[in-house]
């Protein structure tokens, strides 16, 4: 569930700022260009973030914490 809702949070992160480029005078080709280069690497870099914190928990040996892993 909570991927699920990170997913859709970011993905309206990049659609919001996508729209404000377009308002703003933009093409649809720079406009997606200057949102993936600014909130792309955003959620790139915390979705990677998320995946390895999930990922640690399988390292440990508390059977709670594993299997929200």
């Amino acid at each position: 569930m909570s991927g699920i809702g990170v997913a859709v949070d970011y993905s309206l992160c990049i659609v919001s700022r996508f729209r404000r480029e377009l308002h703003a005078g933009s093409d649809k080709a720079q406009a997606l260009a200057r949102a993936m280069s600014s909130s792309g690497t955003a959620v790139v870099f915390s979705g990677a973030t998320v995946s390895v914190s999930l990922a640690a928990l399988f390292a440990i040996d508390v059977n709670a914490l594993r299997s929200m892993a």
